[in-house]
């Protein structure tokens, strides 16, 4: 246990020497405080997206024909409905810019190979290296999660007035389905870091749009995302079943790591 620590901390101290990494994750925090009063603003959606929020005004409580301003409306039911996601997208994002700096790098630049050479099993290594990712991604996420509560309560209050009491598809969504997506993305970027350096073009550019690292580990939560635009979708139902399936293959792709880890393999790669 004490070296798998080490090896956690080993990899948790390049925290201090990435500036990337410290800019994205403040972005990340500020963004889920700042990203609530966005709709309130009037910043219009797109048709798709006001089509799916209109459609979930019935979890919220708010009596549509009230005098209320439509992107008020829309606001709170997107704070409650979709908001949440992008938590979890930007914690995801401040995550992937850590592990492609800390891990990608050391296994493009064969630093990692200095790490296989050490007194230490593969297991140990490869649980280090995921203690220090789901560390990392869970201080990321809670912050930024506090956050976003503390900002999206202040934003409907002070436009709404009152504050309506919270669907449970709302608590699934944040307190639930949000952390275990994070660290499902976390697990996915350390494994392809590991296993397929090559896909990890470097921490100067891997949040770039066409970089396969960043849409493969980003890929659970881009199909959630798609699946609560649909209109009239049940949010709750869909928060459920992607909590237990975040689960089940945050828990499959563990077990598939700590089978594939090898070190004659890796050195090789």
């Amino acid at each position: 246990m004490r070296k798998i620590i080490a090896v956690a901390m080993l990899y948790l101290n390049k925290v201090v020497g990435s500036r990337s990494t410290i800019v994205m994750s403040v972005i990340g925090i500020l963004m889920a405080g700042l990203f609530p009063f966005i709709p309130f603003l009037g910043v219009p959606f797109t048709p798709i997206t006001e089509s799916a929020l209109m459609s979930q005004i019935r979890l919220i409580g708010i009596n549509a024909t009230r005098e209320i301003p439509k992107n008020v409306l829309l606001g709170v039911v997107f704070v409650y409905t979709q908001a949440p996601a992008l938590v979890t997208l930007f914690s995801s994002l401040a995550a992937l810019s850590y592990i492609s700096y800390s891990v990608g790098e050391d296994r493009l630049t064969r630093a990692f190979e200095l790490l296989l050479a050490a007194p230490v099993s593969d297991l140990e290594i490869l649980y280090g290296i995921l203690l220090a990712g789901l560390s990392y991604s869970m201080i990321i996420w809670m912050i930024s999660a506090s956050i976003f509560v503390m900002g999206s309560s202040f934003a409907i209050m002070y436009y709404l007035g009152s504050i309506p009491s919270p669907p449970w598809s709302y608590q699934v969504q944040l307190y639930v389905l949000s952390p275990l997506m994070v660290f499902l993305v976390c697990v996915l970027s350390i494994s392809i870091a590991i296993f397929m350096p090559k896909i990890v073009r470097g921490p100067s550019i891997q949040l770039g749009t066409t970089n396969p690292f960043t849409l493969i580990s980003l890929l659970p939560l881009l199909i959630y995302v798609m699946l609560m635009s649909i209109p009239g979708i049940d949010m709750g139902a869909l928060a459920t079943y992607a909590a237990f399936a975040c689960a089940i293959c945050l828990s499959a792709l563990t077990l598939l790591c700590h089978k594939l880890f090898d070190r004659r393999r890796l050195i090789s790669v």
